[in-house]
């Protein structure tokens, strides 16, 4: 068999062919005519996954991020959620759904409302949006305007439902977080009263920077100490007050044996004169470096004497540094307990909860379902397919013998055409007999 000999059999049934194509195009437009269309709206929430909650302080980890959305997504899905949005439609007070349920056999469903909610539960589908903490929200109906409405209102009711859990949340846990802001109320004061007793009975007063007074005191004293002076004065002047004096007293032996005209001892009063005048020049520069070193001198007594005391109070200092490490502790302690009450108290008054709406609700004019090219492409090849495999048993049920090689192949034997007799009387052959 090979596709020459195909293409003779489907050519053959041709007729057969057509009408099984025909037949499921027909059969494709009559279900588009007939079937209900299908349109689906999506609306969107975001789930702020990424901050704490201010309350608990519970924060979704990478890891969890997947686990938490999927449990979110089975919450839009829920009961309590479709008969939220039921009853924000209206459709529980609707005459047409009570007969409708009225009209089932007993026991066949559950109770109204869970009744009228699988009908919105049904219809909903949630997926999330690629790279985001973004869900949509679907919903199918058989009009653009109600596919909308539904799934806007699934998305409120969800909205609400989660704000309502942290509103519970909040109300469940202000009395613990009230109680642990008074305790740390109580905490903080006592630490406050027993830094208080340790800075009067020990001297020491710390400051914001976490320095107490004394070493700000001593700092203070360092930075402003001048360097030391070095002088060598003091040691030229006592020199030349020593010459002096020996001078007077060879003057004074000189005298005594002496004229007063004499060479030498006019030599050494003329010594005298330079000693006396060296020390004259040098007696005001001696005064002052002994000033500046008695000054020098008395700051050095009080820094060290502050050095001293500094010393003797670092272990008190080291418990009081530690207590008001404490402080600062429990400070920030009450501060977010604190805050932890402010937010608590939002949302118990209907702040909102960690889930927001994004955007306006989406929903196509055309149709989701029935898509009319696909229905219609798929019935042609669907009925072409249908019509040559049909063309194939028919034939190969009621076989028949078309061409010489049609018959080669079933006998397995040559086999040689002789001309046909229309042939032979069209052709010269006759014609020459004849004549």
């Amino acid at each position: 068999m090979n596709f020459s000999y195909l293409a003779r059999v489907f050519w053959a049934r041709r007729l057969l062919i057509l009408t099984a194509t025909i037949s499921s195009f027909l059969g494709g437009v009559t279900m588009i005519m007939t079937t209900p269309k299908q349109y689906e709206a999506t609306s969107r929430v975001e789930l702020d996954i990424i901050k704490p909650d201010p309350i608990t302080g519970f924060q979704v980890s990478s890891k969890n991020a997947i686990p938490y959305v999927n449990s979110q997504i089975q919450s839009i899905r829920d009961y309590q959620v479709a008969v939220r949005a039921v009853q924000d439609l209206g459709w529980l007070d609707n005459p047409d759904l009570q007969q409708q349920y009225a009209s089932l056999p007993p026991g066949s469903a559950p109770d109204f409302n869970h009744w009228v909610a699988l009908r919105v539960i049904a219809g909903t589908g949630v997926e999330p949006v690629e790279d985001s903490n973004i869900l949509k929200i679907k919903f199918r109906a058989i009009s653009p305007d109600m596919a909308r409405i539904v799934s806007a209102a699934v998305r409120d009711a969800y909205v609400s439902a989660m704000a309502d859990s942290q509103r519970a949340t909040a109300l469940h846990n202000l009395p613990a977080l009230t109680q642990a802001l008074e305790i740390s109320r109580a905490k903080l004061a006592a630490l406050e009263e027993r830094k208080t007793a340790m800075e009067r009975a020990n001297g020491l007063v710390l400051q914001d920077n976490g320095l107490d007074l004394e070493s700000q005191r001593l700092g203070a004293m360092v930075r402003a100490s001048p360097p030391p002076v070095y002088s060598s004065g003091p040691s030229r002047l006592s020199t030349a007050e020593h010459e002096l004096q020996e001078l007077d007293g060879a003057i004074d032996s000189a005298s005594r044996t002496l004229g007063p005209n004499n060479p030498q001892l006019l030599a050494l009063r003329q010594r005298r004169m330079a000693a006396a005048a060296v020390v004259s020049a040098q007696r005001p520069a001696d005064e002052a470096g002994q000033a500046v070193a008695a000054h020098q001198k008395m700051l050095a007594s009080q820094l060290s004497e502050q050095t001293a005391k500094v010393i003797a109070q670092s272990h008190d200092r080291t418990a009081l540094r530690l207590l008001q490490d404490e402080i600062n502790a429990e400070i920030q302690r009450y501060s977010k307990t604190d805050q932890r009450i402010v937010n608590a108290q939002r949302q118990a008054a209907g702040g909102g909860g960690n889930v927001t709406p994004v955007g306006p609700t989406d929903g196509p004019d055309k149709p989701l379902y029935p898509n009319n090219p696909l229905v219609l492409a798929g019935s042609l090849v669907l009925g072409l397919v249908a019509g040559l495999l049909l063309a194939f048993m028919t034939e190969m049920f009621g076989r028949r013998v078309r061409t010489k090689r049609d018959l080669q192949t079933v006998t397995g034997v040559s086999v040689v055409a002789l001309p046909s007799v229309t042939s032979l009387r069209s052709g010269g052959f006759l014609k020459k007999r004849t004549a």
